[in-house]
């Protein structure tokens, strides 16, 4: 078994509406489509303050949105702090992504519960990722992040099933 990660999904409406039409998940040729625009960033963090970064110089406003405060690595979280572009939305979630043909704006919950409109034309979505590891889970053991456990040979718990990469708990 060796299938890997998923990137994980915020699984709010819109989401898979403007797939490719407003909503990315971080891959620098996506970068291209929102030029000169307003974006938002969910996730807090490393991935998601990368992302900030590289975004600062090309898009118009960045709008960093973290369900919980930023949990990235102390310089990184300095650094982009000082972007006067970054508008920092701490201890909010977003609920929906909005649009016609194309994405035009998300809605968050803010921290004091009010619902929060903004105008972007793209969203990247860098909340983690989750190994691909259903397929086997009635089979073999896994640990707390669903990682198939495997030991120093790639051996799982069943016999005859191995395991190798990103799926399991080798890193």
């Amino acid at each position: 078994v060796a299938t890997g990660m998923a990137r994980r999904r915020l699984n709010v409406p819109g989401e898979e509406e403007f797939q490719r039409r407003g909503v990315f998940y971080g891959n620098i040729q996506d970068y291209a489509f929102v030029q000169g625009e307003d974006v938002a960033v969910i996730g807090g963090g490393n991935s998601a303050l990368q992302i900030v970064e590289n975004l600062h110089p090309l898009v118009r406003q960045t709008h960093l949105i973290s369900d919980d405060k930023l949990n990235a690595d102390p310089v990184l979280v300095d650094r982009v702090r000082q972007f006067q572009n970054l508008h920092i939305h701490e201890r909010a979630t977003v609920v929906k992504l909005t649009g016609s043909k194309l994405l035009s704006g998300i809605t968050a919950r803010a921290d004091g519960g009010d619902l929060v409109d903004i105008p972007v034309k793209g969203v990247f979505i860098a909340i983690g990722f989750h190994p691909n590891s259903s397929i086997v889970e009635h089979l073999v053991k896994l640990n707390d992040r669903r990682e198939i456990e495997i030991g120093p040979d790639c051996t799982t718990s069943y016999p005859g099933i191995f395991a190798a990469g990103d799926v399991t708990n080798a890193f």
